[in-house]
Parts: C-alpha cells; sequence; structure tokens
C-alpha cells in the first residue's frame, strides 16, 4: 500500500514492506528520484532513514527479482507450515 504526499513540488510515496518503509521522491522540475529505507511500520511522527540513494538504471527489474525470491520463500515456509 502506498501513501503519496506532495512536499515543496516534490512528489513522495511511501510504501511499508513488512518492518520496512519505503519513501521514493521525485522532482518533477529536476527530474531527480531518490529513495529512503525507514525501520518499522507506518509510523506516527518523523522518523529517520536508515539509507537513502538515487534511483539507477536496472533497480526495478532487481527489485522484481528480489520479490520473486521472497514468493518462493513464502511458498516453502507455506508448505513447511502445512506440514508440521
Amino acid at each position: 500500500m502506498s501513501k503519496q504526499r506532495k512536499s515543496r513540488a516534490i512528489n513522495r510515496e511511501q510504501w511499508s514492506v513488512g518492518h520496512v518503509t519505503f519513501e521514493l521522491s521525485e522532482d518533477p522540475h529536476r527530474g531527480g528520484a531518490t529513495f529512503a529505507l525507514i525501520a518499522g511500520e507506518a509510523p506516527t511522527g518523523p522518523r529517520k532513514a536508515l539509507f537513502t540513494g538515487s534511483v539507477q538504471e536496472g533497480m526495478g527489474e532487481q527489485l522484481r527479482c528480489l520479490s520473486l525470491r521472497f514468493d518462493v520463500m513464502e511458498q516453502r515456509k507455506r508448505a513447511d507450515d502445512s506440514q508440521g
């Protein structure tokens, strides 16, 4: 699930994945795109980013590959849970 908000003409989205929040930022006037990894689930109040960086070519494909690996791990856990 994502949340969008605008701040000083920079478009920001937050995506919660487990216990990590990804914050994606785009500056439509400068053409820049960055991301931040923030610990914890969707909180109230300010939190500091654990890591920030620029979005680079190929990252979307790398994240899709990672998501497929997560799918395999989840399927194995479900199979193990159903057997024991």
